[in-house]
């Protein structure tokens, strides 16, 4: 059972009570939610919260790979072009995938951009158009941008990118473009989850 301590609790900043620790990470977070729970405080993230938080956290990590390691890049830091297009496919899947939560009620189990994409209603895809022609100067492209032929870009990279040293040649990634759909995907995201 190893060793048990006393533990401060901190919700928003605040220490909000204490519970009795251990040395095991999942028994803390059990001891922790109980005591949450006990004191009215516990609210768990919806499904749509988390898959929000997740998509973001994935986009978080590819937009400080191409700042910290890409754009700034020095001659002692790896090239990170894979792991910036995998982290950034994966958000933009997991977008739409909230999206097609939001819209539908129902799971998408696609992970082609293009299907997840597809699969949206009418109205869902021309509001992401309509965010990619608004953020496109952002990234240097101009309002005749289209979102379905930069997905096309995009819509095997998460699989392919993953094992970019198994392929012979590996499909052409813009990253400004790329850093623009996560861009539209995010705001629209936000907004149909957080109306």
């Amino acid at each position: 059972m190893g060793n048990r301590y006393l533990k401060s609790l901190k919700l928003n900043g605040l220490i909000v009570g204490e519970y009795l620790g251990s040395e095991d990470q999942d028994e803390d977070m059990e001891a922790a939610r109980d005591m949450l729970r006990t004191k009215g405080l516990y609210d768990p993230p919806s499904l749509l919260s988390a898959m929000l938080g997740q998509a973001n956290a994935f986009a978080y990590v590819a937009n400080a790979t191409y700042v910290d390691l890409m754009k700034n890049r020095g001659p002692d830091k790896p090239i990170v072009a894979a792991p910036f297009v995998v982290n950034a496919a994966f958000s933009v899947e997991l977008y739409l995938k909230t999206l097609h939560v939001v819209t539908t009620g129902s799971h998408a189990r696609e992970h082609k951009l293009l299907a997840l994409y597809g699969s949206l209603p009418n109205a869902r895809r021309a509001e992401l158009q309509d965010q990619a022609v608004q953020v496109a100067a952002e990234h240097g492209e101009g309002p005749q941008v289209q979102l379905r032929s930069l997905l096309a870009m995009l819509n095997d990279a998460f699989i392919q990118w993953r094992y970019v040293y198994e392929l012979p040649r590996s499909g052409t990634i813009h990253l400004q473009q790329t850093i623009l759909v996560m861009h539209a995907c995010r705001d629209v995201c936000v907004r149909a989850v957080k109306p």
